[in-house]
C-alpha cells in the first residue's frame, strides 16, 4: 500500500511539478498530501476523495 501511495505522489505531483531537487518536493509534500487526502479522486473509492469518502461512510 505505501509503494502505491509513493507511485501515485511521483506521478500525480512531483512529475507534474516543477521539481528539480528533493528540497523542492519535501517543501510542497504537505500540500500535497492535503490534495490527494481532501481533493483527488480515487477509483479505489468510486472517485471520492478519502475525506469525502469517509463522510458518506459515517
Amino acid at each position: 500500500m505505501a509503494e502505491a501511495f509513493v507511485n501515485t505522489i511521483k506521478r500525480d505531483y512531483v512529475y507534474t511539478n516543477d521539481c528539480v531537487d528533493a528540497d523542492i518536493v519535501i517543501k510542497m509534500l504537505a500540500g500535497w498530501v492535503h490534495d490527494y487526502n481532501n481533493v483527488a479522486p480515487h477509483s479505489g473509492l468510486g472517485m471520492k476523495s478519502p475525506v469525502e469518502y469517509k463522510n458518506l461512510t459515517k
